[in-house]
C-alpha cells in the first residue's frame, strides 16, 4: 500500500501494472478485514481521478503526497478460481474497479490455441512503425482534448444502459449490480471515445 503510494509519486502518478502472475494484485485489492479493501487507489488510477493522502508511513517521518492527475492502466492474467473470487467478494461489490475491469475469459478446451479470426492485419514493420509513430504523438502533445457525444451517440448509449439495467432485472437488492452496469456503459463509451483520438492520431490539435 503506502509503497506503491510512494512509487506513484515518484513517477508522477504515471504507473503500468502488466503481469501473467496476478494472483497477488487480486489479493492486494481485496485486502483483509482489518485494513479493508485497496480497491480505490486502482480505481483512482485508471480513472485519473485526484489522489492525495495525508500520511505515508507510521512514525513523524510520514510524509503527505499529492497526485493531482494521475494515469495508468492494469493488465493480468490469473487463473479462473482467483478472478471469480475477486468478483464475487462481498466487500468489493459495490467497487467501482468490478465495472471499469475488461475481462478476457478463455475456455479450458482452447487455452494453448491463437484464435485468429479471417484477413487479420499481421504486426509488420510497417504496422509497428505507425503504432510507434502515434504512441510518440500521443506523449509529445501538450493540449487538450474535449470529446462530447453527438446526439446519435448519446441516444445509442441511454438506450444501452436501458437494456443492460433492464436484463439484470433492478431492484434493491441488486443494487451493486446496477451500478456495475452503468460504469460498463460509461466505459464502452470512454472506449469509443479512444478509438476516435486513435482514428484522428495525425491531427490530435484539430480535434
Amino acid at each position: 500500500g503506502p509503497a506503491f503510494i510512494k512509487r506513484l509519486n515518484e513517477t508522477n502518478g504515471c504507473y503500468s501494472i502488466f503481469t501473467t502472475d496476478g494472483g497477488d494484485l487480486i489479493d492486494f485489492i481485496i485486502g483483509n478485514s482489518q485494513t479493508g479493501t485497496n480497491d480505490m487507489i486502482f480505481v483512482k488510477l485508471i480513472t485519473n481521478d485526484h489522489i492525495h493522502v495525508d500520511r505515508v508511513g507510521t512514525n513523524r517521518d510520514g510524509v503527505e503526497i499529492d497526485v493531482p492527475n494521475p494515469c495508468g492502466s492494469i493488465f493480468i492474467m490469473t487463473q479462473e478460481e482467483r478472478w471469480s473470487r475477486f468478483t464475487n467478494h462481498p466487500r468489493l461489490l459495490g467497487s467501482g474497479l468490478l465495472g471499469r475491469n475488461n475481462p478476457a475469459i478463455i475456455p479450458p478446451l482452447e487455452k494453448g490455441y491463437l484464435e485468429e479470426e479471417g484477413e487479420e492485419l499481421t504486426i509488420d514493420e510497417e504496422t509497428q512503425t505507425l503504432w510507434d509513430s502515434m504512441i510518440e504523438s500521443f506523449l509529445a502533445f501538450d493540449g487538450e482534448i474535449q470529446l462530447t457525444l453527438s446526439k446519435e451517440a448519446a441516444e445509442k448509449r441511454r438506450i444501452l444502459n436501458n437494456e443492460w439495467q433492464g436484463t439484470v432485472g433492478i431492484h434493491q437488492e441488486n443494487y451493486d449490480v446496477s451500478d456495475i452496469v452503468h460504469r460498463f456503459v460509461s466505459e464502452c463509451t470512454k472506449r469509443a471515445a479512444l478509438f476516435h483520438v486513435c482514428d484522428h492520431w495525425q491531427q490530435l490539435g484539430d480535434i
